[in-house]
């Protein structure tokens, strides 16, 4: 999380999950990624679907919603590309 607010939006978020997704993908051997978040959280929200990443529904965890996302080896090397 990036607590200071002279650092919001300033990309660093987007940068991180990208490194992120990129080293799971490439490393990893991962085929694909799953990634929750609170529905309220906006700018979460705003880097994974900037990245790709679909919203398939919502999850109940732990008495919490959660927006469900997922992002697959294919349509991340498509974005890539």
């Amino acid at each position: 999380m990036i607590y200071a607010r002279s650092m919001r939006g300033m990309g660093y978020g987007t940068e991180a999950v990208r490194l992120l997704v990129d080293w799971l993908f490439a490393e990893a051997a991962a085929t694909r990624v799953h990634m929750p978040t609170m529905p309220d959280n906006v700018a979460m929200r705003t880097v994974l679907e900037r990245l790709g990443f679909v919203a398939e529904g919502r999850i109940q965890e732990l008495d919490q919603e959660f927006v469900f996302y997922t992002l697959t080896r294919a349509s991340w090397a498509r974005s890539r590309n």
